[in-house]
C-alpha cells in the first residue's frame, strides 16, 4: 500500500509498480474547496484507490492511457469550509467571516477551525482596513489562531491650502496589511475653531497608492474640500461615533 501525505499539493503518488495494488489516498485539505490533480502514473494494470476516514464528500477518478501508460487523474470537493469561533460577544455578518475564511486562506495549511480572538471593534476594523492578523497554528494543525487587535491610526500631515490630509496606519505586532481598505471607512470631520463643533466632510477623494503591500505602516492620501477649516479629525469606523483618532 502506497499513502499519500496531505501535506502535498498537488498530491503525486511516487513509486514503482510492479503488480496490481491497492493506494489509500488522504483528503487534500489545505484550505481548498476544490482541486484536481494527477493521482499516478503507471504501466502496472489494475490498481485500485480509495480513501481514509477523511474522504471528501465527492470526488471523481478518471484515467487516460498513452504509450503503454496510465494516468490516474483525480477531480475532488472537499465540502466542509472552515468553522469560524469566534470570541464571547463578538457577532459577525455573514460578509465579514466569509472575509476572515478568505483573508486566512494562506496561512490554513490543515486548519479546519479558525479561532478567533480579539473585540468587535478589533475584527471588524482589521477587516476594514485590509489588515492580516497575527496568526499561530495549533500542534495537530487543527486549529488557527487569528488575533486581531486594534492598529495606530495618526494624521501624518495636513496641507490647509490643497485640502490633501495623509493618515498613517500601522497595524498591530504581527499583523500586515493584506488588502485596501474598504469604500467609505474613514471619515474626516473639520472645523474652524476648535471651540465648534466638528461637522464631516463628505465625499473625500482617497488615493491609495501607498497603502497596500506594506507590513509595517501604510498611507492614505484624501483629498477634501476645507473651505476654511483648519482644524481636521479622520475616524476610522462603520459607525462613526466610533474615533480611534485624536485631532489635529
Amino acid at each position: 500500500v502506497l499513502e499519500v501525505s496531505d501535506a502535498q499539493t498537488p498530491v503525486i503518488v511516487n513509486g514503482t509498480l510492479d503488480a496490481p495494488a491497492p493506494i489509500r489516498l488522504k483528503a487534500p485539505r489545505n484550505g481548498w474547496t476544490t482541486a484536481t490533480y494527477t493521482v499516478l502514473q503507471t504501466t502496472a494494470e489494475g490498481v485500485t484507490f480509495d480513501f481514509d476516514e477523511d474522504a471528501p464528500e465527492c470526488y471523481t477518478l478518471s484515467s487516460t492511457e498513452t504509450d503503454g501508460v496510465t494516468t490516474y487523474t483525480l477531480a475532488v470537493t472537499v465540502g466542509d469550509e472552515a468553522a469560524v469561533e469566534l470570541p464571547d460577544g463578538v457577532t459577525l455578518a455573514v460578509d465579514d467571516i466569509a472575509a476572515v475564511r478568505e483573508r486566512l486562506a494562506s496561512a490554513r495549511q490543515s486548519a479546519s477551525v479558525i479561532n478567533v480572538v480579539g473585540s468587535q471593534e478589533a475584527i471588524t476594523l482589521g477587516l476594514d482596513l485590509g489588515l492580516q492578523p497575527e496568526t499561530s497554528l495549533s500542534e495537530d494543525g487543527d486549529t488557527l489562531t487569528a488575533r486581531f487587535a486594534l492598529p495606530t491610526l495618526s494624521v501624518a500631515s495636513f496641507d490647509p491650502q490643497s485640502g490633501i490630509v495623509k493618515v498613517k496606519v500601522v497595524p498591530p505586532q504581527g499583523a500586515s496589511i493584506a488588502k485596501d481598505l474598504v469604500t467609505g471607512i474613514l471619515h474626516v470631520y473639520g472645523t474652524e475653531r476648535l471651540s465648534e463643533a466638528m461637522t464631516e466632510i463628505e465625499s473625500p477623494q482617497i488615493d491609495l497608492t501607498a497603502y497596500r503591500g506594506a507590513d509595517t505602516s501604510g498611507e492614505v492620501s484624501l483629498t477634501v474640500s476645507l473651505g476654511r477649516k483648519t482644524f481636521i479629525r479622520v475616524i476610522a469606523g462603520r459607525v462613526t461615533t466610533t474615533e480611534t483618532t485624536e485631532t489635529e
